[in-house]
């Protein structure tokens, strides 16, 4: 009885840590491609659609800057609505 109780607060327990990567966010684990640290002096430089979706995504008080022209024609659209810092 006890092996068997055993085995299965083990099971329980693999199960739930597994359950936690469903909670990691997409791209937590891919290596981070931007230069810049995001200040004014220094702003992330954008290239990719995936890298402008990745960096609106938590912006915050960070500045971007556009390091080349992006089309998202097989991508659904970014909605910028408002824009409370500069975009250059």
């Amino acid at each position: 009885m006890k092996t068997k109780r055993r085995s299965l607060s083990f099971l329980t327990a693999l199960m739930l840590v597994f359950s936690l990567f469903a909670l990691v966010p997409e791209g937590a684990f891919r290596a981070q491609a931007l230069s810049g640290s995001g200040t004014q002096s220094d702003p992330y430089v954008v290239a990719t659609y995936d890298e402008l979706r990745e960096r609106f995504s938590a912006v915050g008080e960070k500045w971007i800057k556009l390091g080349s022209d992006i089309v998202s024609k097989d991508h659904n659209n970014l909605p910028i609505l408002a824009f409370l810092f500069s975009f250059n």
